[in-house]
């Protein structure tokens, strides 16, 4: 069942978030960039530079404070003057295990301003 959030039908609700984090287009450009808001089934990233094309398939990866990352592979929905509306595509189980407890777990100083929680267990990090 789906989340209505301000007239929204989302299977994952969307949280501001602000996640240090790297677009990978083609395997040949990075861009650094910022999710402004993330869900469990995709992210709207501002960018500093144009963002790749709609339709594009990319890689995000989500830098962690600790030196963690995660890589989603996502396709380009829409993009704005000011980044791109990101949806997750292909996420394994536990890539989306992961990816969900730090959505609903991990607290960024832009958010609740409460202090990231226990880390998981080693068996559980699919990040590198």
């Amino acid at each position: 069942m789906s989340a209505s959030i301000g007239g929204e039908h989302r299977a994952c609700p969307r949280r501001a978030m602000a996640i240090d984090a790297t677009l990978n287009y083609k395997d040949l450009s990075m861009l650094d960039c910022k999710t402004r808001n993330i869900s469990c089934s995709g992210a709207f990233v501002d960018t500093p530079a144009a963002p790749p094309p709609e339709n594009a398939e990319v890689r995000l990866t989500l830098n962690r404070d600790d030196d963690e990352s995660l890589t989603v592979d996502a396709q380009v929905i829409y993009h704005t003057d000011e980044g791109a509306a990101l949806r997750f595509v292909n996420l394994d189980p536990m890539t989306y295990s992961t990816l969900v407890h730090m959505i609903f777990s991990w607290h960024d100083s832009r958010t609740a301003g409460a202090s990231p929680p226990k880390p998981l267990p080693d068996a559980y990090k699919p990040w590198k």
